[in-house]
């Protein structure tokens, strides 16, 4: 079974809005369960929508520049998404853009069943994501296999879906500042009549709310039941003769082939309902108090004005979240002193025909993210350096950044111990690539060693016992020729760095050796 989260991500964002910002009581004849639930089992759908970040810098004393450049250059970043169609259950599509002040990232993307597809501009060739079980919170929780969980079909995860909602947003309460009212709009074109379903939370009652909903919740042992035998029966009816479901829970309890239903179902209830009682009883205990006091003050609220139809779908929805802690009473905030996101969008076609977009590409051209060993180098290789993409990485998120650090007292870190000779630094070249995350090669036959910087190409080869180097087809000589030690082989350390433009930065007080690279 692919991944319930990631195939419904645009109904499950808006969900999130939702319950955070209504309840589940009935106003004005609106009724807001049916609401909630109708976001999520809305079998196809159309819509654009849009997300903007506000970020205010903590300029007070403390705050490097480099950690506030990279807080302005995500500042004002808008997600807009132009267009998404959600055909079914398994297929949807997207086309939109990110928008930061160095310039436009466009992108494309399509979910199938078993795989997600990203075109982004900037990207040499496609990202695939596989939306197995591999990828699946729902199957790592259960302990299913891939060819198990793959015979679920998108039938049944609607149905566990809607319970699991169902059961959660009935036990929400409803702010104190909540109104509804009649009015009419203009979505994709065409004009309606709606109703104006306005909330407003600060900070103080944000708390309230929770622990309110959550001590519904425990208290609902016939509705949790009900979901967790929906659930089990799921997992029963797909589970391989040597899976027991709840041996595949992990929960620490029955074996394979045990058939007690209600035992099994009792024992995953009480286990559920205790694990909600401690989280209530930790929003209770002071300590947990004195860390979120700060966030709830009414500079943090969350609002919105959610547009919905008479078939209880909503047709538009407009949401404003601000977290503005006090900031002299929290310790560190990485050089932010409030957030605040907005969000726009409309939605049309509900439960009526809906065509994804497919999006296709050659499987020996693309990036497949199962195949992936280094998330960030892998990525940052299939970038088009002079891309607005790969600016913001390297230049403004820094995310190509690698440090390693070699010491010179060998009891304190020997395997990143550093070795002078003549005056010359020396540092084990399987160290300093690992930390840097260069690739290294080695050649037992001629022993020799080549260093790769994936993005600049400089290619650096080195052999054992010489003072010769060659870099990008080039000899040069070295300070010093390599050696081996301790089975490690020790290459200069300035001639690596100057050849790959890396910085070192040497530490006195601690003899340590901190190399950097972009």
């Amino acid at each position: 079974m692919k991944s319930l989260i990631r195939k419904r991500i645009i109904p499950l964002m808006l969900l999130f809005v939702l319950i955070v910002v209504t309840g589940c009581q009935s106003i004005g004849g609106i009724d807001l369960n049916k609401m909630l639930v109708n976001q999520v089992i809305s079998d196809s759908v159309e819509g654009s929508m849009n997300l903007t970040l506000h970020l205010v810098p903590d300029t007070s004393a403390g705050t490097d520049t480099e950690t506030l450049e990279m807080v302005e250059a995500i500042n004002g970043m808008q997600v807009v998404v132009d267009s998404f169609k959600q055909q079914d259950w398994d297929t949807m599509s997207a086309i939109g853009k990110l928008v930061i002040a160095r310039g436009e990232i466009p992108f494309q993307l399509a979910m199938s069943r078993t795989e997600m597809v990203m075109q982004i501009e900037g990207a040499e060739v496609p990202i695939i994501v596989p939306l197995d079980s591999s990828t699946n919170p729902l199957s790592d929780f259960a302990g299913m296999g891939e060819t198990n969980s793959a015979t679920i079909d998108s039938a049944q995860e609607k149905a566990i879906a809607e319970s699991l909602v169902s059961l959660v947003v009935k036990h929400l309460v409803n702010p104190t500042d909540i109104s509804i009212q009649n009015v009419t709009e203009t979505i994709n074109g065409e004009s309606l009549s709606l109703y104006k379903v306005h909330s407003d939370i600060k900070g103080p009652e944000m708390l309230t709310l929770l622990k309110k909903s959550l001590r519904s919740l425990v208290m609902d042992d016939q509705g949790m039941k009900l979901f967790i035998g929906q659930l089990y029966d799921v997992m029963e009816a797909n589970a391989s003769e040597e899976e027991d479901n709840l041996y595949g829970l992990g929960l620490g309890f029955g074996s394979p082939g045990s058939a007690d239903r209600e035992l099994e179902i009792e024992f995953i209830h009480t286990f559920i309902k205790q694990g909600l009682l401690i989280f209530v009883m930790m929003l209770e205990d002071e300590e947990m108090l004195e860390d979120i006091d700060p966030f709830l003050n009414d500079n943090t609220y969350m609002r919105s004005d959610l547009y919905v139809d008479s078939s209880f779908h909503i047709r538009k929805a407009d949401f404003e979240l601000s977290i503005a802690p006090e900031v002299e009473e929290v310790e560190e905030l990485e050089g932010i002193s409030s957030v605040r996101v907005e969000g726009h969008g409309q939605f049309w076609n509900h439960n009526k025909p809906v065509t994804a977009d497919i999006l296709e590409y050659d499987a020996e051209d693309a990036l497949h993210m199962a195949d992936m060993t280094s998330y960030d180098d892998d990525f940052i290789s299939i970038l088009d350096q002079e891309s607005v993409l790969f600016k913001l990485m390297r230049e403004d998120l820094h995310a190509t950044r690698k440090t390693a650090t070699f010491y010179s007292d060998a009891d304190y870190m020997p395997y990143e111990l550093a070795i002078f000779k003549n005056g010359v630094m020396t540092v084990p070249a399987r160290s300093l690539a690992d930390g840097l995350g260069l690739p290294l090669e080695w050649n037992g036959v001629t022993r020799e060693l080549t260093l790769t910087n994936r993005l600049d190409g400089t290619v650096i080869s080195f052999k054992v016992d010489s003072d010769q180097a060659t870099v990008n087809g080039a000899i040069e000589t070295m300070p010093l020729a390599t050696f081996i030690s301790n089975g490690q082989t020790y290459i200069p350390l300035r001639f690596v760095t100057d050849a790959i433009g890396a910085e070192i930065e040497w530490i006195a007080e601690t003899s340590t050796a901190i190399v950097t690279i972009e």
